[in-house]
């Protein structure tokens, strides 16, 4: 079975096409993507699967307006593309569309009508949510690479579909109980494309950074909940230092020994190597990551992470500090920045 998972974010930073749609993933990567200022188009999944959420409370298959189920159906989906149209602007718009296969899966309650398939609980789509939001992650960071002010984005949509082997759409449900920020925006450049594109490969395959990468994409959309955005993003920098500061230590220490040294100097880098392994800070390890990366800009950086540590640190003692006075756009600056150089440091 095959499923079709489609995003699109509204997104401040980057200017779209007047018309039509700007494709600026191809088909050579794991997903297809594109800038447009008409996202209608790749809603219609999203709108189908709430309209139908909505049908289903209300008695799928008898109750609620009279009419087919595709009549019901097409009138439930017209009135929420009328009310997402009322509060959608003329804004630049990315989708990004991922396709896959899952195996088929029996359902608690599978019911088919009018060409449609319905499948109540059964399968859990966590699993492929995570592996578009590190692809979508990836694509975030592609394009930020390529912009000198920070990008701002909004989840517009979000919509899940399968497609059985004869081509039908499949829904599946699980049924259970249950600060204003400014940007500045410019032109998006076809010129970007294979930078775009090198770079989304890069982060596609990093496994080890997927968490950081989703933790990511969570904060910069938490726009409603500082606390939070915070939060999210401070454990995706953690997290990001955390598994690369081997491979920066590393090639500190090789740097140490590329002369031609004593044997006695050798023994001396080991020993130091040993003695410092457990006793490294927080702040130790990424001031020699931002040595290596970024080697004209790591001493504002560690001091910009100072900051940010020291209001983190702040909020796990217990201080009450206002949400609006959190330096949540220096860490994404932060984070996004380090993502990319560790990016360019990595073969392609």
């Amino acid at each position: 079975m095959q499923f079709v998972h489609t995003l699109v974010y509204e997104i401040h930073g980057i200017i779209g096409p007047k018309e039509g749609d700007l494709v600026i993933l191809d088909a050579n990567v794991a997903a297809w993507a594109c800038l447009t200022r008409d996202p209608n188009p790749y809603c219609h999944d999203a709108d189908q699967s709430t309209a139908i959420s909505t049908m289903l409370f209300r008695g799928l298959f008898g109750g609620g307006p009279e009419g087919s189920f595709r009549e019901r159906l097409d009138h439930e989906t017209a009135l929420i593309r009328e009310d997402r149209e009322k509060t959608q602007a003329n804004h630049t718009y990315l989708v990004l569309r991922r396709k896959g296969k899952v195996a088929d899966w029996e359902p608690r309650v599978e019911r088919e009508q009018d060409g449609y398939v319905i499948r109540l609980n059964g399968i859990s789509t966590k699993e492929i949510r995570e592996g578009t939001k590190v692809a979508f992650s990836s694509l975030f960071l592609a394009l930020s690479f390529i912009r000198e002010h920070p990008l701002i984005i909004r989840k517009h949509s979000d919509g899940l579909i399968f497609y059985r082997d004869d081509g039908k759409k499949v829904f599946a449900k699980a049924l259970t109980m249950g600060k204003v920020s400014a940007t500045i925006s410019s032109p998006y450049q076809e010129s970007n494309q294979e930078k775009v594109n090198n770079t989304f490969r890069t982060f596609s395959r990093l496994d080890d950074l997927s968490r950081v990468l989703r933790l990511l994409i969570t904060s910069i959309e938490e726009v409603n909940n500082q606390l939070e955005a915070f939060l999210a993003g401070w454990a995706g920098l953690e997290i990001f230092i955390s598994k690369v500061f081997s491979q920066y230590e590393g090639a500190f220490f090789g740097d140490l020994n590329k002369a031609e040294r004593s044997e006695a100097h050798s023994q001396f880098v080991v020993r130091i190597r040993d003695v410092m392994k457990d006793k490294y800070r927080l702040t130790d390890r990424f001031a020699l990551i931002a040595s290596k990366l970024a080697p004209d800009q790591a001493d504002e950086d560690v001091e910009q992470f100072k900051a940010v540590k020291k209001v983190r640190d702040d909020l796990y003692h217990g201080q009450d500090i206002d949400d609006q006075e959190l330096p949540i756009s220096m860490l994404h600056t932060l984070l996004i920045k380090y993502l990319q150089h560790h990016s360019e440091y990595l073969p392609l």
